[in-house]
């Protein structure tokens, strides 16, 4: 009973740090340099390391993960610290690169799939060379984190291949830590032409409070047994990342229920939108740093599958990268099976290549999309154990998984923002910031260069 009330007493606690936002009219500039990121820092600094005074009031931490032990070394903020450095960051995210993407990319309703080659010996393991007389209607599902660079990347390489993005936020990371509606501010912004333009194809979902507050809770409970060194529930760790998946499927089922629009642009209820024909829709299964190659995915829609393909899902073997897409990332075991069994583009041999070493299995996959609507869910926990991938699959180097990038803000946020993160930061980051005295210099020393040390098993690109 004692601990259930702590429990309720921290989500009381942590419901209430929407409030707390950093107030400034300062111009940002995200050109490369990283000043524009020390100069937000240091401004910052005294409303970072405010006190917490609503967790201060209720007499308890606002931190799921909080033992009430000293905190180790180089993790001195407090939970609503940790909540405010991530509103200030949020700040830095939100704001547009001052170099736009590329002045080349066409606007959406310009923009045309390539072409497609039915017959191309790298998709031959689903597909029969029979061009379809329409394209297979393909529906995104895409958890929205922090990134709003990967998002836009994700809906200039795919927006003339995709019917439908369905966009789903929490007000939550993966931590329990308060964040912002990503998509909302920056739609909210003078510039939102950003995404504004991509809006036709956009289905976009918000979790509400009260909506994660169990989720939450179940968080709070798993890491406070894992930081204790007690028995936890893994799945509750993880619960938080798990309600955005099944939530965003739940979401868009309703909505297409009632959407005629919607139903009309899938071909849903006319007798082949849930049916196993060629028609039928189809799902992406991917977080939001996995990315399909646009080539692939109009080769999906475009052509016939073969008979019994993607029963057990389609994966699109994935390439991971880390830090960024100047290197290769080893994750030995993945995929070991698909360097047997995969014809090399332009050959007709199969044979074992290095490249398997990189290969990443969770995503992203394609599903029928009622497959997703009937289970409530985009199968992300399926994928380990699913032998589909080794035959059922859209070549070498069908997507591309960024693991993690080596620009600070990012990396910073992901510390409180992914559950794998370390919820921590360095001691001499916040050294320096309790002296406003951080640059340029350093955050390139905390964040980037950690990823040139060779104890990383990765291979320049």
């Amino acid at each position: 009973m004692a601990r259930l009330l702590v429990l309720l007493l921290w989500l009381v606690a942590v419901l209430t740090a929407h409030a707390e936002q950093p107030n400034s009219s300062a111009v940002i500039r995200r050109d490369g340099s990283l000043e524009g990121l020390a100069s937000l820092l240091n401004d910052h600094a005294d409303f970072i390391f405010e006190e917490a005074s609503e967790a201060r009031e209720l007499g308890v931490e606002a931190d799921p993960g909080d033992t009430g032990e000293p905190r180790p070394p180089g993790t001195p903020l407090s939970p609503g610290q940790a909540n405010r450095m991530l509103a200030v960051l949020a700040q830095w995210l939100i704001t547009p690169p001052a170099a736009p993407l590329s002045p080349a990319i066409p606007s959406p309703e310009a923009d045309v799939p390539p072409p497609v080659d039915c017959t191309d010996l790298r998709y031959s393991q689903i597909l029969t060379g029979v061009p379809l007389k329409q394209p297979r209607p393909v529906v995104d599902f895409v958890a929205v984190g922090y990134d709003l660079d990967a998002l836009e990347v994700r809906l200039v390489e795919n927006y003339a291949v995709v019917d439908v993005f369905v966009l789903y936020e929490s007000p939550r990371t993966q931590h329990g830590y308060a964040k912002p509606l990503f998509v909302r501010e920056a739609l909210l912004r003078t510039d939102r032409a950003r995404f504004e333009r991509f809006l036709p194809k956009i289905v976009h979902f918000e979790a509400s409070e009260a909506d994660i507050a169990e989720f939450v809770l179940q968080t709070a409970a798993a890491k406070k047994a894992h930081a204790a060194g007690q028995k936890y529930d893994s799945k509750g760790l993880w619960a938080l990342e798990k309600q955005q998946r099944t939530e965003a499927i739940r979401r868009f089922r309703d909505r297409l229920a009632g959407d005629q629009d919607l139903r009309a642009r899938l071909g849903w209820g006319d007798g082949i939108g849930t049916g196993a024909s060629d028609m039928q829709p189809w799902g992406i299964q991917g977080d939001e740093d996995e990315l399909i190659t646009r080539n692939s995915l109009a080769h999906f829609r475009a052509c016939e599958l073969k008979k019994g393909v993607g029963r057990a899902g389609i994966s699109a073997p994935c390439f991971i990268f880390k830090s960024s897409y100047s290197w290769l990332m080893k994750h030995p075991g993945d995929m070991p099976c698909l360097a047997q069994a995969m014809h090399l583009p332009g050959t007709t041999v199969r044979t074992t290549i290095e490249l398997a070493a990189f290969y990443w299995r969770p995503g992203p996959w394609l599903w029928p999309l009622s497959q997703f609507l009937k289970h409530n869910s985009t199968f992300r926990s399926h994928e380990p154990g699913n032998p589909s991938a080794c035959h059922d699959h859209l070549g070498i180097g069908a997507a591309v998984h960024l693991s993690s990038v080596s620009e600070p803000a990012k990396w910073l946020y992901k510390q409180f923002g992914a559950i794998e993160g370390s919820a921590r930061v360095p001691s001499e980051l916040l050294a320096a910031l309790s002296l406003r005295s951080v640059t340029p210099r350093l955050l390139f020393d905390v964040a980037v260069r950690p990823w040139c040390s060779f104890h990383y098993p990765l291979t320049h690109a």
